[in-house]
C-alpha cells in the first residue's frame, strides 16, 4: 500500500484517497442528478462504497 501510494501520486499529483473520493463523488452527483433513477440517498451510499450516510453527506458537501 505505501508503495502503491507514492506511486500514484508521484504519476497523477494526487493522493490515492483524494483522487477515490473525487470518483465516488462524481459518480454519487451523477446517480443524484439521473432523472431516471429510482436510487435513495442510501441506495447511493452503498453503491459508492460508504457505509454511513452521514460521513457521505459531510464528504459530498466538502465536495460541492
Amino acid at each position: 500500500p505505501v508503495y502503491f501510494s507514492a506511486y500514484f501520486k508521484d504519476k497523477t499529483g494526487k493522493k490515492f484517497l483524494d483522487y477515490l473520493t473525487s470518483v465516488r463523488m462524481e459518480k454519487a452527483a451523477e446517480l443524484i442528478m439521473d432523472e431516471e433513477t429510482s436510487m435513495s440517498i442510501l441506495d447511493i451510499c452503498d453503491v459508492i462504497g460508504y457505509n454511513y450516510k452521514g460521513y457521505f453527506f459531510k464528504k459530498f458537501k466538502s465536495f460541492l
